[in-house]
């Protein structure tokens, strides 16, 4: 076996995860993190997808796509609170899965097809798993739909990777289908429904999940509408002689969700409708050939894309701002306030990074509490600042109480300040500090920069962030007083 050909369940789970999808590995752990952490918060999932501003927008689309209301949901932090964490959480690895799935555009077109079929059924089956769950709580429908949407992962991703393997498998399967249990054995050394398996356990999905793939057949009603929406998304993508089987689907619909046969076939045929529309929202229209036939049958890579709408910056800073002076109503937290802070100094002025960094209990170090940024791990090293050992530029802005944008400009003015901690931290182009202050008490620094570009930050920009700073210290000193 050649070094470069992977063979085995858990090689292959290793390239698609480490090496092929690292985006997509990243963010199903982070947020499966979150949603197995009884202390997380709505904040902390915002947080997490926020600097993607790709999925950001997908998720805001689907969100307001589905909503029956006329008020469009501007910001994340909205449409957590209405939604909240389990549906956003779903909503942003269903946008992640189909745009990492279908980027690579290396494919042979018969492999490609393959794998758009797989795909739209994939998605088809957990629009109907969902359907037919609708007697469940909102949380259990939302781990319904994943699990049916993850039911054939291992494959979809195998099929996405392309490649010399791909290509000699699909020209076999296409050639002898009955074998093809023995040809992707022969041709991987494992199974697909192993590598599902395997790639379920490595981004940490719920035991619901595993078991769904693990054990399909058993017997809990959940998984009993998990197999059967996908017998009946495989019948109905590739209906060829399949009248039996589609009315004996037809009346296990019908027991499973105790209704009469007419109301489960009109309910399969609106589900197909809706999982269309759901398919244009997430970008992915190429899909909607292989579930409704009228549709016109070319298909080309330009039709799916990674949706990142134009942003309006002005008008979203003033949603945002209309939203913080809300928050100054009600009894929100600290969590929403912070969170919608960031998401303005990000998504409205468009910085890259942004980080909330707060004392710590002895008022010796700032802590990052609050982080918009793609480098995760490393900003929270970095913003970790020793208050007392030395004077530095943080904490002259903490003993200032004013807000500061340096630029390069500044560098040899203020050397003495600029520690080597602080200069690990900050863009060495220019980046906006400002104090977090509750009365008249100091307890932190809000920060913000274009690191990811290394750009210089401007005197429209270090304005509008002092809006959002400023908002935040009036909205924590009134939550104070609650």
């Amino acid at each position: 076996m050649a070094v470069n050909k992977p063979y085995g369940t858990q090689e292959w789970v290793d390239l698609i995860s480490v090496n092929e999808m690292p985006a997509l590995t990243s963010t199903v752990r982070r947020l499966e993190a979150l949603s197995h952490d009884k202390t997380s918060t709505l904040a902390s999932l915002g947080q997490s997808i926020l600097h993607d501003h790709g999925l950001t927008s997908k998720v805001l689309r689907v969100v307001n796509a589905n909503r029956k209301q006329h008020t469009k949901v501007t910001t994340v932090s909205r449409a957590a609170v209405i939604l909240g964490v389990e549906a956003i959480k779903n909503i942003c690895i269903t946008a992640k899965l189909l745009s990492s799935l279908l980027k690579n555009k290396d494919l042979s077109n018969s492999v490609y097809q393959r794998l758009l079929k797989l795909l739209a059924q994939s998605f088809h089956c957990a629009m109907l798993a969902k359907m037919m769950a609708y007697q469940y709580d909102d949380d259990t429908q939302e781990k319904i739909f994943v699990a049916s949407l993850l039911h054939h992962i291992g494959e979809t991703a195998f099929w996405s990777l392309g490649g010399e393997t791909s290509a000699k498998l699909d020209a076999q399967l296409n050639k002898d289908p009955e074998k093809r249990q023995q040809l992707v054995t022969q041709a991987l050394g494992t199974s697909f429904e192993r590598i599902s398996v395997g790639l379920a356990s490595s981004w940490n999905f719920s035991d619901f999940l595993v078991k769904s793939l693990d054990d399909p057949e058993a017997r809990t009603k959940e998984m009993q509408i998990i197999v059967m929406a996908d017998r009946l998304s495989q019948t109905i993508i590739d209906p060829v002689n399949s009248g039996y089987r589609m009315s004996n689907l037809m009346l296990g619909v019908s027991e499973l969700m105790n209704i009469s046969g007419l109301k489960a076939k009109n309910k399969i045929s609106q589900c197909s409708t809706d999982t269309v529309k759901q398919l244009r929202n997430y970008g992915a229209s190429a899909l909607t050939a292989f579930i409704k036939s009228d549709l016109k049958d070319a298909i080309s890579f330009e039709e799916i894309n990674d949706y990142d709408e134009p942003v309006d910056r002005a008008s979203l800073q003033l949603d945002i701002l209309r939203e913080m002076v809300l928050l100054s109503r009600i009894k929100a937290d600290f969590n929403q306030i912070f969170h919608l802070t960031l998401e303005g100094i990000t998504r409205g002025i468009g910085f890259e990074t942004a980080v909330v960094i707060l004392f710590d209990a002895d008022k010796r170090r700032l802590i990052p509490r609050f982080i918009v940024t793609k480098d995760h791990n490393t900003v929270k090293s970095n913003f970790t600042i020793d208050t007392s050992a030395s004077d530095n530029l943080f904490s002259q802005a903490i003993k200032d109480k004013k807000p500061f944008c340096f630029a390069a400009e500044h560098k040899d003015k203020l050397a003495r300040l600029l520690t080597p901690q602080i200069k690990k931290a900050v863009c060495a182009r220019g980046f906006c500090i400002a104090p977090v202050i509750i009365g008249e008490r100091c307890i932190g620094l809000v920060y913000g920069d274009f690191s990811e570009r290394n750009l210089a930050v401007s005197a429209e920009e270090f304005n509008s962030f002092n809006h959002f700073v400023m908002q935040a210290n009036m909205n924590l000193s009134i939550v104070t007083r609650l």
